[in-house]
This record gives structure tokens, sequence and C-alpha cells, in this order.
């Protein structure tokens, strides 16, 4: 492996994947929050208060559908070049290629 395979691998360990991972998360607490607020509203009869859940709602959908996207778009890249070119760092990759 060389270093600049070493630099690829560490870099997507320690910064991209746990950086989706975390944003996929804000997405599912923003989700939940969306639901809570639109719950709570419907009790006390606030249109204003469930609109903003809804938004809420939508926003954390989206920002879900985003990092479910960007992780496969990474990962079909990363498969891709793999499968093609038998990179040394492939085994770093979160979804590893079929060649073993």
């Amino acid at each position: 492996m060389t270093s600049v395979d070493a630099f690829v691998a560490t870099i997507n360990s320690t910064i991209i994947n746990p950086l989706l991972a975390l944003l996929f998360a804000v997405g599912v607490l923003v989700f939940i929050y969306g639901v809570v607020e639109f719950l709570l509203s419907i009790n006390q009869g606030d249109n204003t208060k469930k609109e903003q859940g809804k938004q809420h709602m939508w926003q954390g959908l989206l920002g879900m559908l985003i990092m479910v996207s960007a992780l496969s778009i990474f990962n079909l890249l990363a498969n891709t070049l793999c499968n093609n070119s038998g990179l040394s760092h492939c085994k770093a990759l979160p979804i590893q290629s079929s060649k073993t």
C-alpha cells in the first residue's frame, strides 16, 4: 500500500464515513423533532406550529435522502474504481468490491 493509498483510506475511515453518519443522524433528529412538534400542535390547535412541524419533517427526510444518496454515489464510484483497476485501498472502503 503506497502512502497515497494509505492517506485515502485514512481520510475515508476517519472523516468521510463518520461525517456521513453524523449528518444522517442530524436528519433523523430533525425529523423526530418535526413529528413531536406536529403532534403537540394538533393538541393545541396551533396551525403555525403544525406547519413548522411539517416543514421540519420534510427537511429531515430530505437530509436523510441526501446522505443516503451521497453514500450510494461514493460507494458506486469506489466499487467501479476497485473492480476495474484493482486499487489496493479498496478494502478500506465501506462496501467491499467483489474481488477478494
